[in-house]
């Protein structure tokens, strides 16, 4: 997989730092990036769904992963079904 330069400018809430991000894919309308976070002291990694009206993106969607044991759940369910769709 060819994965895009990280950029920091992504349209999140103003109470919240970015550090790092990755879009995963952008259109005229929609736009998804997983997006690593920081609020206070906590470090977060989240899925953002954008879409477009007008000329501003607003959030339709976000997703946060609070930690390592949070991720490996998730993963592990994902790998379940990755697997149903090899059938």
């Amino acid at each position: 997989m060819d994965i895009p330069e990280p950029i920091k400018d992504f349209p999140v809430h103003e109470t919240l730092k970015v550090l790092d991000g990755i879009t995963l894919t952008k259109s005229a309308n929609w736009w998804s990036a997983v997006v690593l976070i920081k609020r206070g002291q906590n470090l977060f990694i989240c899925f953002y769904l954008w879409h477009k009206k007008g000329d501003k993106w607003k959030r339709k969607h976000k997703w946060q992963i609070r930690n390592r044991e949070e991720w490996m759940r998730i993963k592990e369910v994902v790998e379940i079904f990755l697997d149903r769709l090899d059938q």
